[in-house]
C-alpha cells in the first residue's frame, strides 16, 4: 500500500480549499462510476483522485467572479 506523502494542495489550484473540493468531486465521480459498472474498487476513491491529480489526468479550474466593489 503506497501513501501519498508529498502532496501540496496549493500547487494544483489557487487555494487548499479548491483542491480539496476538486479531489472530493472527482472521488465521487469515481465511486459513482464503479457502482454503475458494478465494479469493486481496490483502493479508496479519494486516493485514486489524488493520484490522478498528481499525474495530470485531471485539473482543477477555478472561476473568477466579480465582486460588488469591482462593479462600482
Amino acid at each position: 500500500m503506497s501513501k501519498i506523502t508529498s502532496f501540496d494542495p496549493e500547487k494544483y489550484s489557487k487555494s487548499r480549499y479548491s483542491t480539496v473540493i476538486g479531489v472530493a468531486k472527482r472521488a465521487r465521480e469515481i465511486a459513482e462510476k464503479a457502482v454503475e459498472d458494478k465494479e469493486i474498487l481496490t483502493e479508496k476513491p479519494v486516493k485514486t483522485a489524488m493520484t490522478q491529480l498528481i499525474e495530470g489526468k485531471f485539473r482543477i479550474v477555478t472561476l473568477e467572479t466579480k465582486e460588488a466593489s469591482d462593479e462600482i
